[in-house]
């Protein structure tokens, strides 16, 4: 259970932003900026505690959180019945304070079928059409969030051929600061699960920028290795991308877990103008992020549906 502390809104960075994504004062788009910029220029505050009330028999504290106003708390709860039981969590904040104060547990044995999808400001699940700089800035301030076409159609197939319990993780490199943008996002389009981003805070666009583009690699590899520890005798489906770090992510934790991951898929990003994006897609690129891995296991894809009978497949072994 993970949750950001922060306040005090500083609103004299808004006019920087949208100078930058070329955005006039009452342009149509600085209302979503300011929405969306809230949570980068607002004060973090460390060390503090909250109260959550977890379903309707248990109060919990969490934190104190770190210096980026994150805590990360594992709880020992009492059992809610059989797996797939989801308990409403809710914050106790004082009257008048915002933000994403509501979450929902969901109860999972620890065997069967489990989900890594990467969510992030690229190219996985949502629509950037573009890696340039100004590009990512405009795809997370201004624009709209559009899925991948049959993105969402081949997560609810998958959806139908594994349990209620099984769980989904949302593997993203974006900082918390990004967390309610990208849960509205998933919640229209995606199965609910558990998103999992860089434990960070932004407060300058060159720091945004590399948060989504440095070290992605090692974040994700130790990410999915604490999925690992909480889920260790699950059977994982990887679901990602070619445009950054995903393939050798990927890679990577296949090796490092053996029987682990049953099955893993790259969307081969054709569809961005991107520098670069043809050395992405080169086959050498993904023979040597999935060396050591069958070829059975991993599979690059242009069209989601190529991947339902992969799946189907994969699920019914």
């Amino acid at each position: 259970m993970t949750l950001a502390i922060q306040i005090s809104w500083a609103p004299d960075r808004l006019p920087h932003v949208a100078e930058k994504l070329g955005i006039g004062k009452g342009d149509a788009a600085e209302a979503r900026i300011q929405e969306r910029l809230m949570p980068f220029v607002q004060d973090i505050l460390p060390g503090r505690t909250v109260i959550v009330h977890f379903g309707t028999r248990e109060t919990l504290r969490l934190g104190p959180g770190g210096r980026n106003g994150i805590s990360s708390d594992i709880k020992r709860m009492l059992p809610y019945g059989q797996g797939g039981d989801v308990v409403k969590v809710v914050a106790k904040v004082p009257q008048g304070a915002n933000g994403v104060l509501e979450s929902k547990t969901v109860y999972a044995e620890p065997e069967g079928w489990g989900i890594i999808s990467a969510l992030d400001v690229d190219d996985t699940i949502k629509l950037t059409q573009t890696s340039d700089p100004i590009g990512i800035l405009r795809s997370t301030f201004v624009s709209d969030a559009t899925p991948i076409t049959g993105m969402p159609e081949l997560y609810a197939y998958l959806q139908t051929l594994v349990t209620n319990t099984a769980p989904w993780f949302y593997l993203s490199a974006s900082p918390y600061n990004l967390y309610s943008f990208l849960s509205d996002f998933r919640q229209r389009y995606y199965p609910q699960g558990t998103m999992i981003l860089r434990d960070a805070s932004w407060m300058n666009l060159s720091g945004l920028l590399s948060n989504l583009t440095l070290g992605t690699q090692e974040y994700k590899v130790d990410r999915m290795s604490k999925v690992h520890k909480w889920f260790p005798k699950r059977k994982m489906i990887l679901i990602g991308d070619s445009t950054q770090s995903d393939p050798e992510a990927y890679g990577e934790i296949f090796r490092k877990h053996p029987g682990w991951v049953h099955l893993i898929l790259i969307r081969k990003v054709t569809d961005i103008a991107a520098v670069g994006i043809e050395s992405k897609n080169e086959p050498k690129r993904f023979e040597k992020a999935f060396k050591g891995v069958p070829e059975n296991i991993w599979h690059v894809f242009e069209d989601p549906k190529e991947c339902y009978k992969l799946v189907s497949d994969a699920v019914s072994k």
